[in-house]
């Protein structure tokens, strides 16, 4: 306290303070004033996406100062109110924004996580051209298999389960197959961002041979009552299962299987 003179009288007032408001801006909670809030594909909660689809991620509000700051793994993703959009190989992500240096609003600080799972990789598998099952005279057979997804490793190629090509995409692989019913598979193993997958299609080869008939021979010459012997040869390029003979006279037709 400070002296006082003799005789005189000390006097003291007090001038009315100021009302003092806080106002705590939490995410999200609007307080008539301002707001900030943390989205992910415009909702505010955990996300997750395939790999391929993308996904945003907003900062919004209207706090008047201060500094707003986006975070993607401990990183700076930007600063201020903003929307990014993110397209990220496999993975589980964090984002988080804080608010700090206002003068009338607490710091404020989010985090929302996103989950970045497998897609399933695109394939396509033709049979001369097919996609498809296919039955088709036997000779060459072009079979070709591609992705139009962004894979990283080799598609293999597989006849009745067994391998018999490896390539990237696109693969193609001709051979001259021979008469037979085949299962034909192309497979990709997967990698971080696609799953394993594999499509099938079963290759009808048929028989494009006309047999070859030579040596036809008839013995004795042929009368009403005769009985007769017929040798023929008949060739092809597989096994021969029947040969017919067909006989047309008075009688009507008479067909014999040799």
């Amino acid at each position: 306290m400070l002296p006082v003179a003799a005789g005189a009288v000390a006097t003291a007032s007090t001038a009315p303070k100021a009302a003092l408001t806080a106002v705590l801006v939490h995410s999200g909670v609007a307080d008539g004033l301002a707001y900030t809030s943390l989205l992910l594909n415009g909702v505010a909660n955990n996300l997750t996406v395939i790999y391929g689809d993308g996904h945003s991620v907003q900062v919004s509000g209207s706090v008047p100062d201060g500094t707003i700051t986006l975070f993607e793994d401990g990183v700076i993703e930007g600063t201020g109110y903003q929307t990014v959009n993110k397209n990220l190989s496999v993975g589980y992500y964090n984002y988080t924004y804080t608010l700090v240096g206002s003068v009338n609003y607490s710091d404020v600080s989010e985090t929302l996580f996103v989950n970045v799972t497998p897609a399933t990789p695109q394939l396509t598998l033709l049979l001369n051209g097919t996609d498809g099952d296919r039955s088709m005279p036997q000779g060459n057979v072009t079979l070709e298999c591609s992705s139009t997804s962004n894979i990283v490793n080799n598609l293999s190629l597989y006849i009745d389960g067994a391998p018999v090509y490896n390539s990237t995409s696109p693969l193609s692989y001709t051979s001259n197959m021979s008469i037979g019913v085949y299962q034909v598979t192309c497979e990709y193993p997967g990698d971080l961002n696609y799953t394993y997958r594999n499509v099938s299609h079963t290759l009808t080869l048929l028989d494009a041979s006309v047999p070859q008939v030579s040596n036809l021979e008839i013995t004795p010459i042929v009368n009403q009552t005769q009985n007769v012997s017929v040798n023929v040869t008949v060739t092809d390029d597989v096994a021969v299962d029947t040969v017919i003979a067909s006989f047309n006279g008075t009688l009507g037709n008479i067909t014999l299987s040799l």
